[in-house]
């Protein structure tokens, strides 16, 4: 598996999604779409908790990386598949900020203590809003239930059609 810590995480998905995309096309697509349906879900739970106003006074103006004008937001990300140099193994989703300024704030600090004053002062000043991750990892962690239940619900849907389909046949 490539490294990371993955909420969810779904063994064989491109084969069974394959399988059920050639016995039945309608099911597959009710299937992914649950799954997006439950990342979109943690997408819009990210993007609530980022705040409104700037973390702190540096991120307060309207340029690349200012609040005002490149906070951005979240969306969930599908994955087709392995990325190249891992061993195949991904998520099926990612959620990803879209915006400098907000991912800057979410991650400043995590690796180290800054290389100049200013930016020793911003970890410092984001740090009152919490260690890195500061909104995206504890978000999707509190969503975990609902994610997988989500999940779950959807595949489930899909079993239940399968073998109902397959019991016609049989």
């Amino acid at each position: 598996m490539a490294d990371g810590f993955y909420i969810g995480q779904v063994e064989g998905v491109q084969e069974v999604l394959n399988a059920l995309d050639q016995f039945a096309p309608e099911l597959h697509e009710s299937l992914v779409s649950g799954m997006g349906n439950a990342a979109n879900a943690i997408a819009g739970a990210v993007e609530s908790a980022l705040p409104g106003e700037p973390p702190t006074r540096g991120f307060n103006h309207y340029g690349r990386t200012g609040w005002n004008s490149n906070r951005g937001g979240a969306e969930a990300i599908e994955e087709p598949g392995g990325m190249p140099g891992t061993s195949g193994d991904w998520p099926v989703y990612r959620i990803a900020l879209t915006g400098a300024a907000g991912q800057i704030a979410d991650i400043a600090g995590a690796g180290g203590r800054g290389s100049s004053i200013q930016g020793q002062a911003m970890i410092a000043a984001l740090r009152r809003h919490g260690d890195p991750s500061r909104w995206v990892w504890p978000t999707a962690k509190g969503a975990t239930g609902k994610m997988v239940s989500a999940m779950e619900a959807a595949c489930d849907k899909a079993e239940d059609a399968t073998t109902a389909k397959l019991a016609e046949g049989a």
